[in-house]
């Protein structure tokens, strides 16, 4: 139940950090609308009663069904997707046609997200692209051979927008000694990133994706 203001800050934070992981993988060129879609989606949850609830069993695929909802509704408004006639969805399984050429899957038309939305194809295919980018970011960080260096990769990689501290500041507090660390953490995921091309995956911000994954992989391994 978020009954104070640091509560109410934790749950806005939380939606602001789904927004932009379901935008990097399934809206990536919509970047314009993502505050509007994380504004839409905190109205809707808070209309909804969803922040005095007292069980939140299922909360971040609570909220991601949400924000992804409001994402296919802002798109609706906007002109780059439109409802299928009846007779058109008899040959489809989609609800919405792109007007707009967007990357985007088929919207589920609920005011409610269902909780074990993960399809097991979907957790496969999270599992192995978590797998994949590990394998490579291990590759690459098992080259480095400055123990400070390594101990900022990692948390700068893996954690560094958990802590809530620009990369400099990290990289001060590692008490790792760098002009540019922000361009050095560019270079490092660009190396992860051509590693993990071959498998299909394009690594741009890997905490935000990183999270994603991880939120698939959980919401299936927590229900099963």
């Amino acid at each position: 139940m978020a009954d104070n203001n640091k509560e109410m800050l934790e749950y806005l934070l939380l939606i602001k950090k789904t927004t932009k992981s379901i935008r990097l993988n399934l809206f990536f060129d919509h970047d314009s609308i993502e505050d509007d879609v994380s504004h839409d989606a905190f109205i809707k949850l808070f209309e909804s009663g969803f922040f005095t609830k007292q069980n939140h069993t299922g909360k971040n695929s609570y909220i991601y069904r949400t924000v992804k909802n409001c994402f296919f509704d802002k798109l609706k408004s906007l002109g780059v997707i439109r409802n299928l006639t009846k007779a058109e969805k008899e040959n489809t399984v989609n609800k919405y046609e792109n007007i707009i050429s967007i990357t985007m899957d088929e919207f589920i038309e609920t005011s409610e997200p269902v909780a074990d939305s993960v399809t097991p194809e979907g957790y496969i295919n999270a599992k192995e692209a978590y797998q994949w980018i590990k394998s490579c970011f291990d590759t690459v960080y098992n080259e480095i051979k400055d123990l400070k260096r390594q101990s900022f990769f990692n948390s700068a990689f893996w954690w560094h927008n958990d802590k809530g501290i620009p990369v400099k500041e990290l990289a001060r507090f590692l008490g790792y000694e760098t002009s540019n660390p922000t361009q050095e953490l560019k270079r490092l995921i660009q190396k992860v990133s051509l590693c993990t091309e071959q498998y299909g995956i394009t690594v741009t911000n890997p905490h935000e994706q990183i999270q994603f994954l991880q939120e698939q992989i959980e919401n299936v391994e927590v229900i099963s």
